[in-house]
């Protein structure tokens, strides 16, 4: 049920936010956009110099004392660029619907473009799922289109008559239109919003009303095909009380909650009515409620959830009611500390600590780091000779609105500084090649660490996953085993090593006993994925090593590989050497996935990289040439829909190929990458003139952990290393993500405080938080003021109910015909 909610509320976005805007009116004067808040947190955000002002999200970050006094200049970017903070409890949860709200009306800078037409935002939706497991995606170098960009294409317009009249949003936010999707996915949003106040120091709201519904063709529901059916819809309005108090009310329903919905066998529903005491959010009262259930269908289980509680709090404290119940009545309270947070960063930006130069060009402290990541596109989807649908272009490859680009496609870059356009030609591989970097570290700076490994126990005589920890006398030490549970790794110290449910289970301790120059392949979310250890019994236990690795993309331009006018180059494969000319016959006669592969006998299969045209292509040496692609072939029957690759390979042969196993101790190997999906492939653009765009790598750092770098002062990870990338703009992944289990919410296992550094070579980076979350400390010495057992009845803090939601007055086909380039890109005006 937890998905079908996801997918009902990601879409959920609206638009109009922060700055001022352009546009006209009858009179001549320019029109201004209202601005909105970009949260509606009840309970006020702090920084680590006590409580500030209510500020709903805007606030600037505060430095520490040991900072650079450069990042600390007023005129900076570190500076001035604003910290987007905002507080999360257990009891505003559904208030997250209504902070994805506003989180990606941002993106859409509607305010500044009032009264200038229907218009494109690409938007980045990913950016505000907060809370959910993201083990995959925040780790680096676990994909080769792990880290890919991703949009949604939005159409919006924004008018104002004149700065004394309302404005007026609409917003066509489209569903996923693939095939065989759950109907939650391919609904589209339909928002009508109308704002008559901008958010100001003693209306922290503003005053607006905004209705929206999710519809989809009635005909998944076998009902009338070309009929608009709700799927949900909702209303979020701000209030004008009678004591003048800033308040606002949320309802969002869906499925069977919805009167005139049957069948659809899953229903949820939100609300919270919110006041505060004054706009400074020295105290205040709310109601909240969530519910959801879904149903198996035909006679299945139907599985129900909600929670509903009653809050107060003041300048200090804020007291917590649950009716566990749903019977009126307070259950239980807690009280938690309004001065005392933790703190996580969902969101990092990097800048440059001290005055130098990077990529070429001079840079000052303080200035925030710019990588090329990427331009946006248009592209004819169904050759009628027009453009239909937006795509982005950048290092990790393509993102198409409408399904995959075929190689020879065409596409149009705008060119917004000369207000031009520019074809450019698609090349589509049939695989893509990584290079991959080792960085070695002695097995010392990770005792204590926890690491996954798969294979035999060494005493039960079982394959399996197990937990690896590194010891005392850096030795590998078996510490559990793990299952994959929905939310990631379920771990336990104890194993069921005969698959008996009456027998007990036995300790999974143990030690992993190794051979000499046995090779082990662990994996570690905090070093990026695959680590490799080596046991040799010539080194000394202090002198043992671990390996890990940094990826690049080889793009057909690559000066290692291509240097000059060289367009091809001898690769050398001792294990996992898949064959080349591999045909869907071969895949279907195959008893296992190894089939696919030669096997080793002492000699390097050697294979050709080539360039041409744009694009690079592995052709195996000992089938006549054929090339290594499996672009157009099933695989699923082997238990393998992601793609497939070969093991690491090398430009030059090992001294001795008896001892294969040394592939792993080179500093540089690439490994080639195949399959049926747009990641498996390598998708370049060139010009006329046969030109290869090329796009900023993200920058690697292997960076140790330490107390003095923690938001949180935890000492959790003090000496721990982290293998981290930064791909532009609020994009900083590679620590782990934790569950917390008081709150079922994923947080990174490490915050980093404004002002840690992160070293590139002979470059220095400053890391500030551009948008983190704050959650309150217990103290139950606290709220003895607070009351919270009146608030569940009391007539004057009423949940809003269906009938309250208003009508939204478009549709589908009253959906503007946008021609012209996107006006706003990952909420960046163009």
């Amino acid at each position: 049920m937890k998905k079908i909610i996801s997918l009902a509320l990601m879409p959920l976005i609206l638009s109009a936010c922060g700055g001022s805007g352009g546009g006209g009116s009858s009179s001549g004067d320019p029109v201004s956009g209202i601005e909105l808040p970009d949260s509606m947190s009840v309970v006020t955000a702090q920084d680590s110099g006590g409580q500030q002002k209510l500020t709903f999200g805007k606030t600037l970050s505060k430095s520490f004392a040991n900072q650079n006094k450069i990042l600390t200049d007023a005129d900076t970017d570190y500076s001035t660029d604003l910290t987007h903070s905002y507080v999360y409890d257990a009891s505003m949860e559904s208030l997250d619907s209504v902070n994805m709200i506003l989180c990606l009306m941002e993106q859409t800078r509607a305010t500044d473009m009032v009264n200038q037409g229907a218009y494109i935002a690409l938007v980045n939706e990913d950016k505000c799922e907060k809370g959910q497991n993201q083990s995959s995606s925040g780790s680096t170098g676990q994909s080769s289109g792990g880290q890919a960009t991703e949009f949604n294409s939005w159409t919006i317009l924004s008018t104002r008559d004149s700065n004394n009249a309302s404005q007026v949003v609409k917003i066509w936010v489209p569903g996923d239109s693939g095939p065989g999707g759950d109907p939650m996915d391919s609904q589209t949003i339909l928002v009508e919003l109308t704002a008559t106040e901008g958010v100001s120091s003693t209306n922290p709201f503003g005053s607006f009303s905004m209705d929206f519904k999710g519809v989809v063709d009635a005909s998944v529901f076998e009902g009338p095909a070309g009929t608009e059916m709700e799927m949900m819809r909702g209303h979020l309005e701000t209030v004008d009380n009678s004591q003048g108090q800033p308040q606002f009310r949320f309802i969002n329903l869906g499925g069977d909650s919805l009167s005139d919905i049957t069948g659809a066998n899953f229903s949820f529903e939100e609300a919270a009515n919110v006041v505060l005491n004054d706009a400074a959010g020295t105290g205040g009262v709310a109601l909240t409620h969530r519910s959801e259930s879904f149903s198996g269908g035909d006679g299945g289980p139907t599985i129900s959830q909600g929670s509903a509680y009653a809050v107060a709090f003041d300048s200090n404290y804020l007291l917590r009611g649950k009716d566990d119940n749903a019977d009126g009545s307070i259950n239980a309270t807690s009280c938690q500390s309004r001065t005392s947070f933790n703190t996580q960063v969902w969101r990092y930006n990097l800048y440059h600590a001290v005055d130098g130069t990077f990529n070429g060009k001079a840079v000052t402290g303080g200035q925030r780091v710019e990588l090329n990541s990427g331009f946006p596109f248009s592209y004819d989807s169904n050759n009628d000779g027009s453009n239909n649908a937006y795509g982005w272009v950048g290092y990790h490859g393509v993102w198409s609105e409408l399904g995959a680009l075929a190689d020879g496609a065409t596409i149009t870059e705008f060119d917004y500084e000369t207000d031009s356009t520019i074809e450019h030609t698609v090349n589509v591989a049939p695989g893509k090649m990584i290079r991959r970097t080792a960085n070695n570290e002695l097995l010392s700076g990770f005792q204590g660490d926890e690491f996954q490994f798969w294979g035999d126990h060494p005493t039960l005589n079982i394959f399996g996953q197990w937990v690896v920890s590194i010891d005392g006398n850096n030795d590998l030490q078996i510490t559990g085993s793990f299952n994959w549970g929905d939310t990631g790794p379920e771990i336990s110290a104890t194993v069921d090593h005969d698959n008996d449910p009456g027998t007990a289970e036995v300790s999974a301790v143990a030690s992993l006993s190794l051979n000499n120059n046995e090779h082990v392949w662990l994996w570690s979310d905090a070093l990026g994925g695959n680590v490799a250890y080596v046991h040799d019994n010539s080194i000394a236990a202090a002198d043992r090593s671990v390996t890990f690795y940094g990826e690049e993309f080889v793009l057909p331009a690559d000066s290692i590989l291509f240097p000059g006018s060289t367009s091809s180059v001898t690769l050398f494969c001792y294990e996992r050497c898949l064959k080349g000319g591999l045909t869907q016959s071969d895949v279907d006669n195959a008893s296992s996935e190894m089939d696919l592969y030669y096997s080793y006998a002492g000699t390097p299969f050697q294979y050709t990289l080539s360039t041409t045209n744009g694009k690079i292509v592995l052709t195996d040496n000992s089938n006549s040439s054929a090339v290594v692609s499996a672009d157009t072939l099933d695989i699923s029957s082997l238990g393998n829909d992601w793609g497939i690759n070969t093991g690491e390979m090398l430009t030059s042969q090992l001294a001795n190929a008896a001892e294969p196993w040394l592939v792993f101790d080179e500093t540089v190997s690439y490994r080639w990458e195949t399959g049926n999906n747009d990641w498996n492939k390598m998708i370049t653009v060139s010009d006329s003139m046969g030109n290869i765009s090329t796009f900023d790598r993200p920058l690697q750092f292997s960076y140790t952990h330490s107390t003095a770098n923690d938001a949180n002062t935890s000492s959790s990870y003090n000496g721990k290393k982290f293998f981290l990338e930064y791909g532009g703009v609020g994009e900083l992944w590679g620590f782990p993500w934790e569950e917390d289990i008081e709150t079922n919410r994923w947080y990174s296992a490490v915050t980093l405080a404004d002002g840690a550094q992160l070293t590139n070579g002979s470059n220095t980076f400053a890391v500030k938080a551009i948008e983190k979350e704050q959650t309150m400390r217990d103290d139950n010495a606290g709220c003895n003021g607070l009351n919270v057992s009146t608030l569940l009845t009391d007539p004057a803090l009423t949940l809003p109910t269906a009938a309250d939601i208003g009508t939204v007055s478009i549709n589908l086909a009253g959906k503007p015909n946008v021609t012209a380039a996107p006006a706003v890109i990952d909420g960046e005006l163009q």
